[in-house]
């Protein structure tokens, strides 16, 4: 019983003896690197939402030297900007192809400026293809809005 064990253990500890300790900080040859993994997200779909609040000590950029009240009919250069938005995210892979689409719809409010208020639609969309390993591209298209 003892020669079994003993034989087993031998078995066992020859794969690990024939790997090759480790060789510094060496890296493989760039043709024996793998890329890094890439991310899956976990649901294809998802909703986003946020909003934030902003202060501005001088919305217009104008001179100390100016007089607010004349040039604005305001005593004041600063305002609180508040952004509020949602959209949407796909990431939907399918065979050798993946959609990409994400759309966000920001409504931008100014407290005391309010004719600068406006709604900022943004989009951004592409196809990956794959006609086979060696043939591929990307259809895309997007949008920005902004003051």
């Amino acid at each position: 019983m003892a020669r079994v064990l003993a034989l087993m253990s031998l078995f066992l500890a020859l794969p690990a003896a024939a790997q090759q300790p480790p060789a510094g900080d060496e890296e493989p040859p760039a043709e024996v690197q793998q890329p890094p993994p890439v991310a899956v997200q976990e649901h294809p779909v998802m909703a986003l939402i946020g909003s934030s609040v902003t202060w501005d000590s001088n919305v217009f950029h104008l001179p100390d030297s100016v007089d607010p009240q004349a040039q604005l009919g305001r005593p004041a250069k600063s305002d609180r900007i508040g952004a509020t938005y949602a959209g949407l995210r796909v990431d939907k892979p399918y065979a050798q192809q993946r959609f990409l689409l994400e759309l966000t719809e920001t409504a931008y409010r100014y407290d005391n400026f309010t004719f600068l208020d406006f709604n900022a639609l943004q989009y951004q969309g592409s196809w990956q293809w794959h006609f086979t390993p060696r043939v591929s591209g990307t259809l895309a298209a997007d949008r920005t809005e902004a003051l």
